[in-house]
């Protein structure tokens, strides 16, 4: 089992999901979504190369990885040595080389 860790933009990206959810669609969605965040993260522990290799962030040396979680949102990730680094959490309604440009600015 690999140890994930998780990048300070990713948990901003994470909070701010959770908080929309929760603001929208009430406490409970926010509690089943955390929920589902952390039965992914989890899996993602014992089978790192799970996701497929995020197209939008190709080329990148990291060979980032990406992992759908809930219908709108995933975790974007790579596994460096003895440890999964997830780089962002990201909201999927977003343009994707808005995703190019947020990873750059943290790698």
């Amino acid at each position: 089992m690999m140890k994930v860790k998780w990048t300070l933009l990713a948990k901003d990206g994470l909070r701010e999901i959770a908080n929309y959810i929760k603001k929208n669609f009430g406490a409970q969605a926010r509690m089943d979504f955390l929920h589902d965040v952390k039965h992914t993260n989890k899996l993602l522990g014992s089978q790192p190369y799970m996701g497929p290799i995020e197209l939008t962030l190709d080329g990148h040396p990291e060979g980032f990885r990406s992992i759908v979680v809930h219908k709108l949102s995933k975790i974007i990730y790579y596994i460096d040595n003895d440890h999964i680094e997830v780089a962002d959490f990201w909201n999927c309604r977003q343009a994707p080389e808005n995703l190019a440009n947020r990873i750059k600015t943290q790698c």
